[in-house]
Parts: C-alpha cells; sequence; structure tokens
C-alpha cells in the first residue's frame, strides 16, 4: 500500500521530513547573524584634542593659562595640564575619581567648583572629561 498524501505525489512526507528541519535551521542561523549585526557599536575612545581641549578652553582657560594661570593650573595645553606640581595631581591618568580637573568641576572633597560664577559645567561635559582621564588622558 502506497501512502499518498493530499497532493498526491508519493514520498513527499519523507522529502518534507528532511526539508523543513534544515529551511528551519537556515532561518535560525539568519536570523543569529542579524542579532550579531544590530549589536551596538562600542564607546568610541576619548580625545584630548578633539574632546577634552575645547572644553578647557571655553571653561577654564580664560584664568588657568599661561604664566599667571590661576593656583598654577595651567590647561591651555596637554604638555601644561599634565606637567608635574605640588599637591595633588590635576589629572591623574586612570583615576578621575583623583583628578583635581574633575574634582573642582564637581566641587567634591572639599575643592572648589569651577568654574566660579559662571555657571557650573553640564554633566555630560564632565563625564567626557572624566572617561578620558580613566581611558589614561593619553595626548591623542
Amino acid at each position: 500500500m502506497k501512502v499518498m498524501l493530499s497532493c498526491g505525489i508519493p514520498g513527499v512526507l519523507h522529502m518534507q521530513k528532511l526539508v523543513l528541519p534544515l529551511l528551519g535551521l537556515a532561518v535560525l542561523a539568519s536570523g543569529i547573524g542579524s542579532m550579531a549585526q544590530a549589536a551596538p557599536p562600542a564607546e568610541s575612545k576619548k580625545s584630548f584634542k578633539k574632546d577634552v581641549a575645547p572644553v578647557l578652553q571655553r571653561a577654564c582657560a580664560s584664568c588657568h593659562a599661561g604664566k599667571s594661570a590661576s593656583a598654577g593650573i595651567d590647561v591651555s595645553s596637554y604638555k601644561a595640564l599634565m606637567a608635574k606640581r605640588t599637591g595633588e595631581p590635576v589629572v591623574a591618568p586612570g583615576k578621575s575619581k583623583q583628578s583635581l580637573l574633575t574634582l573642582s568641576m564637581r566641587g567634591e572633597d572639599g575643592v572648589a567648583k569651577m568654574p566660579p560664577g559662571r555657571g557650573h559645567m553640564r554633566e555630560g561635559t564632565i563625564k567626557v572629561v572624566e572617561a578620558w582621564i580613566n581611558e589614561g588622558a593619553k595626548n591623542n
């Protein structure tokens, strides 16, 4: 006795048992591939030149630049910002919580909040500077 399917073709049932699972695997594999492509991009590294220097020039350089820099903190260049000084480092690479720069932006640990009298920095701006410091405070 031959098994006849509704389509009337003998043996189609055997082929359906083989094709359907393979088709299911193909659909699953294509879905996994698209999920991998949909992953969000990694956070980009912060750049001193592009991200940090413009903030320092805009918010700090009017008082903290050149030979007469207030409190001896000079933000006019990477070299000046990273220069050794007595007391806490202005920037401690990899340690934003111990860097005078971010402590002053936040007004934490007894450090006066900067900039004074002109409004303070936005949280997003501070986070950019903190990220740069935590990434090693590179001259990039």
